[in-house]
């Protein structure tokens, strides 16, 4: 009885340790899954980084373009800034040099004109002298 009794308690024992061993097995199928999901996630996570990095890159590129090209704008504007207020002088220095012609000729013309009527003026009172 003594046997039977012990013969029970180790069957017991053996059934209670199956249990806890295919429990453990269970566990351990677990842990293998999580780790699994764990360094696929790692994995994941490393190629985010990696596109993250030259997602970050390509921005730092396109703001140096985008500062190269304001810089070449700015430039451009105020380059054809001055151009347009040099054609502006050179326009208004043709105007005053045009303008300047003109008052010569009117002036010539002015001359010409004061002297025939100082001519004729002369001309009249030289005839009236000789009627007297």
């Amino acid at each position: 009885m003594h046997t039977q009794l012990l013969h029970t308690k180790y069957e017991e024992e053996i059934e209670r340790l199956k249990e806890q061993i295919e429990s453990l097995q269970r566990l351990k199928l677990e842990m293998d899954e999580r780790n699994e999901e764990n360094t696929r996630l790692k994995e994941r996570n490393d190629e985010l980084a990696s596109e993250m990095w030259f997602l970050k890159r390509e921005i730092e590129k396109g703001e140096e373009e985008k500062k190269y090209l304001h810089a070449k704008y700015e430039e451009e504007i105020k380059q054809l800034r001055n151009a347009h207020a040099l054609e502006l002088k050179n326009s208004l220095l043709e105007l005053k040099l045009s303008n300047n012609e003109k008052i010569q000729l009117l002036k010539e013309e002015n001359l010409k004109i004061q002297q025939d009527f100082n001519a004729r003026l002369e001309a009249f009172y030289q005839e009236k002298q000789d009627k007297e």
